[in-house]
C-alpha cells in the first residue's frame, strides 16, 4: 500500500474504532450508571437526529447529482 492508501484507510479503521468504544461506553454507563430517564431520553434524541442528518445529507447528494 502507498501512503494515501494507507492513510485512508488507517482514517476509517480509526473512525470504526471511535464508533465501537462509544458504543461500549454508552452501555456501560447505561447499565451501571444509571441516568435518570430525562437525560436518557435526551442523549437518544441527539443521536438519533445525528443519524437523520447524516442519512439525509448522504440522500440528498445523490439526488442532486
Amino acid at each position: 500500500m502507498d501512503g494515501p492508501a494507507l492513510s485512508q484507510a488507517f482514517s476509517a479503521f480509526s473512525f470504526g474504532a471511535l464508533s465501537a468504544a462509544s458504543l461500549l461506553l454508552g452501555a456501560w454507563t447505561g447499565a451501571f450508571l444509571k441516568p435518570p430517564p430525562r437525560l436518557a431520553a435526551g442523549i437518544m434524541a441527539f443521536g438519533a437526529g445525528a443519524l437523520f442528518a447524516a442519512l439525509s445529507l448522504e440522500l440528498v447528494g445523490e439526488a442532486v447529482e
